[in-house]
Protein backbone atom coordinates (compact mmCIF):
# COMPACT_ATOMS: atom_id res chain seq x y z
CA UNK A 1 0.00 0.00 0.00
CA UNK A 2 1.42 3.58 -1.03
CA UNK A 3 2.43 6.07 1.65
CA UNK A 4 -0.26 8.28 0.07
CA UNK A 5 -2.94 5.67 0.27
CA UNK A 6 -2.29 5.13 4.05
CA UNK A 7 -2.37 8.67 4.52
CA UNK A 8 -5.78 8.97 2.83
CA UNK A 9 -7.33 6.02 4.63
CA UNK A 10 -5.98 7.12 8.18
CA UNK A 11 -7.37 10.19 7.82
CA UNK A 12 -10.72 8.86 6.13
CA UNK A 13 -10.97 6.72 9.31
CA UNK A 14 -10.06 9.83 11.87
CA UNK A 15 -13.02 11.43 10.21
CA UNK A 16 -15.51 8.64 10.89
CA UNK A 17 -14.41 8.43 14.39
CA UNK A 18 -14.98 12.09 14.69
CA UNK A 19 -18.50 12.09 13.32
CA UNK A 20 -19.08 8.73 15.59
CA UNK A 21 -18.08 9.97 18.59
CA UNK A 22 -20.37 12.64 18.14
CA UNK A 23 -23.34 11.38 17.31
CA UNK A 24 -22.50 9.32 20.93
CA UNK A 25 -22.18 12.13 22.79
CA UNK A 26 -25.44 13.85 20.97
CA UNK A 27 -27.30 10.58 21.50
CA UNK A 28 -26.26 10.86 25.75
CA UNK A 29 -27.56 14.36 25.57
CA UNK A 30 -24.08 15.21 25.52
CA UNK A 31 -23.34 14.33 28.78
CA UNK A 32 -19.50 14.30 28.01
CA UNK A 33 -19.52 18.14 27.85
CA UNK A 34 -21.71 19.28 30.43
CA UNK A 35 -19.11 18.85 33.51
CA UNK A 36 -16.99 22.01 34.29
CA UNK A 37 -14.12 22.97 32.35
CA UNK A 38 -11.33 24.98 33.31
CA UNK A 39 -8.95 26.82 31.49
CA UNK A 40 -5.80 24.58 33.06
CA UNK A 41 -7.25 21.61 31.62
CA UNK A 42 -7.95 22.80 28.07
CA UNK A 43 -4.42 21.53 26.90
CA UNK A 44 -4.84 18.53 28.39
CA UNK A 45 -8.52 17.78 27.03
CA UNK A 46 -6.82 18.58 23.35
CA UNK A 47 -4.20 15.81 24.23
CA UNK A 48 -7.00 13.67 25.26
CA UNK A 49 -9.17 13.97 22.60
CA UNK A 50 -6.34 13.17 20.14
CA UNK A 51 -5.28 10.27 21.77
CA UNK A 52 -8.97 8.68 21.54
CA UNK A 53 -9.86 9.77 18.16
CA UNK A 54 -6.57 8.16 17.06
CA UNK A 55 -6.64 5.35 19.40
CA UNK A 56 -10.45 4.92 17.77
CA UNK A 57 -9.43 4.70 14.58
CA UNK A 58 -6.68 1.96 15.20
CA UNK A 59 -9.18 -0.01 16.65
CA UNK A 60 -11.62 0.14 13.36
CA UNK A 61 -8.33 -0.54 11.47
CA UNK A 62 -7.30 -3.39 13.28
CA UNK A 63 -10.63 -5.04 13.29
CA UNK A 64 -10.55 -4.59 9.72
CA UNK A 65 -7.06 -5.87 8.81
CA UNK A 66 -5.98 -7.77 11.25
CA UNK A 67 -4.63 -11.18 10.72
CA UNK A 68 -4.61 -14.17 13.19
CA UNK A 69 -0.62 -13.42 13.44
CA UNK A 70 -1.48 -9.82 14.87
CA UNK A 71 -4.12 -11.09 17.02
CA UNK A 72 -1.75 -13.85 18.80
CA UNK A 73 1.23 -11.11 18.59
CA UNK A 74 -1.55 -9.23 21.23
CA UNK A 75 -2.61 -11.68 22.91
CA UNK A 76 1.31 -12.55 24.14
CA UNK A 77 1.88 -9.41 24.64
CA UNK A 78 -1.61 -8.99 27.23
CA UNK A 79 -0.48 -12.36 29.07
CA UNK A 80 3.10 -11.18 29.05
CA UNK A 81 1.99 -7.98 31.22
CA UNK A 82 -0.52 -10.35 33.10
CA UNK A 83 2.63 -12.41 34.29
CA UNK A 84 4.59 -9.76 35.71
CA UNK A 85 5.20 -10.23 39.46
CA UNK A 86 3.54 -7.85 41.82
CA UNK A 87 6.18 -5.90 42.84
CA UNK A 88 7.79 -5.19 39.24
CA UNK A 89 8.12 -1.13 39.21
CA UNK A 90 4.73 0.23 37.78
CA UNK A 91 6.90 2.29 35.76
CA UNK A 92 7.76 -0.76 34.10
CA UNK A 93 4.35 -2.05 33.77
CA UNK A 94 3.16 1.10 32.43
CA UNK A 95 5.55 0.57 30.05
CA UNK A 96 4.30 -3.12 28.95
CA UNK A 97 1.03 -1.65 28.78
CA UNK A 98 1.55 1.14 26.55
CA UNK A 99 3.45 -1.60 24.10
CA UNK A 100 0.53 -3.01 23.50
CA UNK A 101 -0.54 -0.05 21.84
CA UNK A 102 2.35 -0.35 19.55
CA UNK A 103 1.25 -3.89 18.59
CA UNK A 104 -2.35 -2.46 17.60
CA UNK A 105 -0.52 0.10 15.38
CA UNK A 106 1.31 -2.27 13.56
CA UNK A 107 -1.81 -4.58 13.02
CA UNK A 108 -3.41 -1.85 11.32
CA UNK A 109 -1.01 -2.64 8.31
CA UNK A 110 -0.94 0.82 7.76
CA UNK A 111 2.73 2.66 8.61
CA UNK A 112 0.41 6.40 9.00
CA UNK A 113 -0.86 4.66 12.03
CA UNK A 114 2.30 2.87 13.26
CA UNK A 115 4.13 6.36 13.28
CA UNK A 116 1.00 8.96 14.66
CA UNK A 117 0.87 6.13 17.87
CA UNK A 118 4.50 5.75 18.29
CA UNK A 119 4.16 9.39 18.49
CA UNK A 120 1.86 9.48 21.39
CA UNK A 121 3.56 6.69 23.10
CA UNK A 122 4.95 8.96 25.61
CA UNK A 123 1.62 10.89 26.50
CA UNK A 124 0.07 7.13 26.95
CA UNK A 125 2.84 6.24 28.83
CA UNK A 126 2.70 9.40 31.56
CA UNK A 127 -0.98 9.00 31.81
CA UNK A 128 -0.67 5.74 32.48
CA UNK A 129 2.31 6.67 35.57
CA UNK A 130 -0.13 8.98 36.87
CA UNK A 131 -3.06 7.47 37.14
CA UNK A 132 -0.72 5.16 39.35
CA UNK A 133 -1.01 1.14 40.11
CA UNK A 134 -4.73 1.20 41.27
CA UNK A 135 -5.38 1.83 37.01
CA UNK A 136 -3.55 -1.99 36.66
CA UNK A 137 -7.04 -4.04 36.78
CA UNK A 138 -8.98 -1.36 34.95
CA UNK A 139 -6.11 -1.69 32.18
CA UNK A 140 -6.31 -5.62 32.31
CA UNK A 141 -10.31 -5.86 32.30
CA UNK A 142 -10.31 -3.65 29.23
CA UNK A 143 -7.41 -5.45 27.52
CA UNK A 144 -9.63 -8.49 28.06
CA UNK A 145 -12.52 -7.25 26.53
CA UNK A 146 -10.69 -5.25 23.44
CA UNK A 147 -9.15 -8.96 22.62
CA UNK A 148 -12.31 -9.94 22.35
CA UNK A 149 -13.85 -7.29 19.88
CA UNK A 150 -10.55 -7.16 18.04
CA UNK A 151 -11.32 -11.47 17.31
CA UNK A 152 -14.70 -10.72 16.44
CA UNK A 153 -13.97 -7.75 14.06
CA UNK A 154 -16.49 -5.77 16.00
CA UNK A 155 -15.48 -2.01 15.13
CA UNK A 156 -17.83 -0.17 17.42
CA UNK A 157 -17.27 -2.14 20.68
CA UNK A 158 -13.79 -2.57 19.85
CA UNK A 159 -13.53 1.30 19.26
CA UNK A 160 -15.98 2.27 22.69
CA UNK A 161 -13.54 -0.08 24.89
CA UNK A 162 -11.07 2.12 24.10
CA UNK A 163 -12.00 5.46 24.29
CA UNK A 164 -13.65 4.34 27.86
CA UNK A 165 -10.37 3.39 29.33
CA UNK A 166 -8.57 6.48 28.03
CA UNK A 167 -11.23 8.35 29.87
CA UNK A 168 -11.28 6.69 32.74
CA UNK A 169 -7.01 6.77 32.86
CA UNK A 170 -7.23 10.62 32.35
CA UNK A 171 -9.90 10.23 35.27
CA UNK A 172 -7.60 8.50 37.17
CA UNK A 173 -4.72 10.87 36.60
CA UNK A 174 -7.00 14.19 37.21
CA UNK A 175 -7.94 12.87 40.18
CA UNK A 176 -4.37 11.68 41.26
CA UNK A 177 -2.55 15.44 40.33
CA UNK A 178 -5.43 16.77 42.62
CA UNK A 179 -4.50 14.66 45.69
CA UNK A 180 -1.00 15.91 45.23
CA UNK A 181 -1.62 19.66 44.75
CA UNK A 182 -0.36 21.20 48.43
CA UNK A 183 -3.28 21.75 50.43
CA UNK A 184 -2.63 25.47 50.69
CA UNK A 185 -2.94 25.86 46.61
CA UNK A 186 -6.40 23.57 47.35
CA UNK A 187 -7.66 26.07 49.50
CA UNK A 188 -6.70 28.70 47.65
CA UNK A 189 -8.74 27.49 44.87
CA UNK A 190 -11.50 26.91 47.24
CA UNK A 191 -11.89 30.65 48.32
CA UNK A 192 -11.38 31.83 44.84
CA UNK A 193 -13.99 30.01 43.36
CA UNK A 194 -16.44 30.55 46.38
CA UNK A 195 -16.00 34.27 45.51
CA UNK A 196 -16.37 34.20 42.11
CA UNK A 197 -20.02 32.14 42.64
CA UNK A 198 -20.75 35.17 45.20
CA UNK A 199 -23.36 37.24 44.00
CA UNK A 200 -22.14 41.17 43.51
CA UNK A 201 -23.18 43.27 46.16
CA UNK A 202 -25.63 46.15 45.65
CA UNK A 203 -25.04 49.45 47.07
CA UNK A 204 -28.09 50.30 49.26
CA UNK A 205 -30.12 53.46 47.38
CA UNK A 206 -30.15 55.04 51.15
CA UNK A 207 -26.39 55.58 51.43
CA UNK A 208 -25.02 58.87 51.24
CA UNK A 209 -23.15 59.93 47.95
CA UNK A 210 -20.82 62.92 47.83
CA UNK A 211 -21.77 63.82 44.40
CA UNK A 212 -25.69 64.17 45.75
CA UNK A 213 -26.92 67.48 45.06
CA UNK A 214 -27.10 69.70 47.84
Amino acid sequence: MQLAACQDDAAALVRDCRRKRHERVAGQGGAHDARGVTDERKGTMMTKAGLMLIQSAVMRAVCTERTERDLRALQESFEQVCELPADVAWERKAAAHTEFHNLLADATGNPVFAILVRSMTGTLHDIMVMAGPAAEDIIIGSRSRLLRHLGARDEENAAAEMEDLLARLDDMRGQAATARRPRSQLVNSAILARQLSDPPRVISAGCSSPHRAR
